[in-house]
């Protein structure tokens, strides 16, 4: 029986990672138009306030992999690449922050990676 309650936020940080690297290969045909409706689901839909996210990509919460967490998780954080004025306020959520140590190192070598793509102009329209 097919899942009818949405896709979660665990799964969707996955998918999420992997559309950016499909984006990032250049062989698909994604646009980087395409993404940026994922960076703002991530802000206007799944943010439900400072480091608190609904467990699921429709703004619900449920349980296990559908609870709500109290960071971004990091598949999330490619997309603050498609939507620039986002990148403090995600980093921020996933525990990246000025002055401080990062305790989860798949949040740390992303914020890398994004920042790494930043300095060097960004997405490409492609």
């Amino acid at each position: 029986m097919p899942d009818t309650a949405g896709e979660d936020n665990s799964h969707g940080s996955l998918d999420s990672a992997g559309l950016y690297r499909l984006y990032q290969s250049g062989r698909y045909g994604l646009k980087a138009a395409q993404l940026a409706p994922i960076a703002n689901t991530i802000l206007d839909v799944m943010r439900l306030g400072d480091r608190h996210y609904a467990g699921r990509l429709d703004g619900t919460t449920g349980a296990g992999n559908s609870k709500d967490t109290n960071y971004l998780r990091s598949g999330y954080l490619f997309t603050a690449l498609f939507q620039p004025s986002a990148y403090y306020t995600m980093m921020s959520d996933a525990g990246i922050q000025d002055g401080s140590n990062a305790s989860r190192i798949d949040a740390f070598s992303r914020f890398l990676a994004v920042k790494a793509a930043r300095a060097a102009g960004g997405v490409k329209q492609k």
